[in-house]
């Protein structure tokens, strides 16, 4: 039995299939991780939701980048340096980069608790990841 799960895990990899697999995974837990988020800006935690937001902002062009074979310099790469590669490999246009950039700066003033972040800025972030996520979904 357990020869056969492995055999088939094996033909899996070997024809892409747990790469669609993980891609679908991925998918539904960012779509989980976004209601979450949704859920805590609607119960007036806006800050804990463009945390949030940040985490699912980063990770997807994490994966973005990752599918394009880039190589970032940096070990710890930040959103920042994600948008930056995204941009210049011409992943995407100027105006998504500038759309990321403004996302990754509510999501930054979400993590460290800026007092001039609002719940409206959050829900402008909610919408560009959301936004993001749909164009950039594979």
């Amino acid at each position: 039995m357990t020869q056969g799960t492995l055999k088939a895990i094996r033909v899996s990899a070997s024809e892409g299939l747990l790469l669609e697999l993980q891609d679908l995974i991925l998918a539904d837990a960012f779509t989980n991780l976004v209601e979450q988020a949704e859920y805590l800006l609607d119960q007036g935690y806006f800050l804990a939701s463009g945390a949030l937001l940040r985490a699912v902002l980063e990770e997807r062009l994490r994966r973005l980048a990752d599918s394009h074979a880039l190589a970032l310099s940096k070990p710890r790469a930040t959103l920042n340096d994600y948008n930056t590669e995204l941009y210049k490999a011409s992943v995407y246009d100027k105006i998504t980069f500038k759309d990321v950039d403004g996302l990754a700066a509510i999501g930054n003033d979400a993590a460290h608790n800026s007092a001039n972040l609002s719940a409206a800025d959050v829900s402008r972030m909610r919408e560009g990841v959301i936004r993001l996520l749909q164009k950039f979904s594979h």
